[in-house]
């Protein structure tokens, strides 16, 4: 399980997708090991997340959020009442809270919301941009001055 976590979160890291039991080797791990392992993925990324959002790394958090409320949207269709899996399960529905409140604190990040508004701002710009290169060409100002 452990060794499934530490892996998985590599992979992660590297792809952006979990590891499938195939990649692992289905017959080292039960289903339950194997469940457990991605639920302790998922605690090691909100981790992560805090850890990127230090860095105002505004997308690798929404990264993680959208892969742990991804893996408990699946968990939802197993019933796992008086299992030992039934708290872990628990702590994603948290973990997910976490991300969901990192992101919403980045957005009051100073400088953050600042460099996003000027990065859109500087696209919706850019036809403008190319129609002004357009008109100021040496083709367009020698027909002009004739």
């Amino acid at each position: 399980e452990q060794f499934l976590i530490a892996e998985g979160f590599a992979h992660f890291l590297k792809t952006g997708k979990t590891l499938s039991r195939h990649q692992i080797g289905a017959d080292l791990l039960h289903d339950e090991e194997y469940m457990a392992g991605v639920m302790g993925m998922c605690q090691e990324l909100s981790h992560y997340s805090m850890r990127r959002a230090t860095e105002l790394d505004q997308s690798s958090v929404r990264l993680c959020s959208k892969f742990i409320h991804e893996v408990k949207e699946e968990l939802l269709n197993f019933n796992f009442r008086n299992s030992p899996l039934r708290r872990r399960f628990d702590g994603i529905k948290y973990a997910e809270r976490r991300c969901e409140n990192i992101l919403y604190e980045l957005s009051f990040a100073p400088g953050l919301a600042t460099q996003q508004y000027d990065k859109a701002k500087e696209e919706s710009y850019q036809p403008a941009k190319s129609r002004i290169q357009h008109l100021s060409s040496p083709s367009s100002s020698s027909s002009s001055s004739s």
